[in-house]
């Protein structure tokens, strides 16, 4: 284990109760994603592990509850609930991805809502950490994250595709007020979409190794070579392949954009 591992490995245990719970639902709801993505492509090996490591989240969830708050007691209903869901797509009785999303977008709801609580009390339904959580595997550079990354861009990228179609439908009608609107939109948008990809460039600072890593799995050799080791470098480039096509398609739209409303210009060049 390098010295960032070590870092990283170490973060985890001196987290605030808050803190902890919040990295917890996040590595579930990312493990579910990553179960999601194997389902698809029928890695059926990368999709049992990644519903077993959602499993032990959510046990460890359980464990370390405060029984002494009201609130634990149906938490806890909760989480048994989804335990027993997860056992029932894993076993295969229920393999599909829509079981999956539903899951996750329970653990979404509860990660939001604990967020917005923890920001107004101190109070928390939580106990002294008890063992390890599970999160201190696979340590080195994260490339879910930057799977999940690219995939934030790739989206931001329909999102604008869809707000350029239309501005471009306003500006033949000369609909100033709609134009203006669109226009913030498609730039909070693109604001997204920056942050994502700075957020990845971000990762290549954990040290010399990782800095190699991410400037190949960014790379234009390795979006034309397409030699990925590796399930997640697989969905890398297939998220950038994606990301090419689509933005051929936005640039031509963001072209005839600009000959209609006038001025701005072409973000899309450097974000593939």
């Amino acid at each position: 284990m390098n010295g960032y591992q070590k870092y990283k490995e170490n973060s985890i245990y001196s987290m605030s109760g808050p803190e902890l719970l919040l990295l917890l639902y996040e590595e579930a709801i990312r493990r579910l994603s990553k179960a999601e993505y194997a389902l698809e492509d029928k890695e059926y090996g990368i999709f049992e592990d990644s519903l077993l490591r959602t499993s032990r989240i959510v046990r460890y969830l359980i464990d370390i509850l405060d029984m002494q708050q009201p609130i634990s007691r149906d938490l806890r209903r909760i989480y048994n609930y989804l335990i027993y869901d997860i056992s029932r797509i894993k076993a295969g009785r229920e393999r599909e991805k829509a079981e999956i999303g539903r899951i996750r977008h329970i653990l979404s709801e509860l990660r939001d809502a604990f967020d917005q609580a923890s920001l107004k009390t101190k109070d928390t339904h939580m106990v002294q950490s008890r063992g390890n959580p599970g999160l201190g595997d696979n340590m080195a550079l994260d490339l879910e994250q930057i799977m999940f990354l690219l995939q934030r861009r790739l989206n931001g990228m329909q999102e604008m595709k869809r707000l350029t179609g239309e501005l471009l439908e306003s500006a033949s009608r000369n609909d100033q007020i709609s134009i203006g609107l669109l226009l913030q939109m498609r730039a909070d948008e693109m604001a997204r979409i920056e942050a994502a990809g700075e957020q990845i460039w971000l990762m290549a600072e954990q040290g010399p190794e990782e800095a190699e890593q991410v400037q190949r799995l960014m790379s234009q050799e390795f979006l034309e070579t397409g030699r990925p080791e590796g399930f997640e470098e697989g969905k890398i480039l297939e998220i950038r392949s994606k990301t090419v096509s689509l933005l051929k398609q936005v640039r031509e739209a963001d072209r005839r954009l600009n000959q209609s409303v006038g001025g701005g210009r072409s973000y899309y060049a450097s974000n593939k």
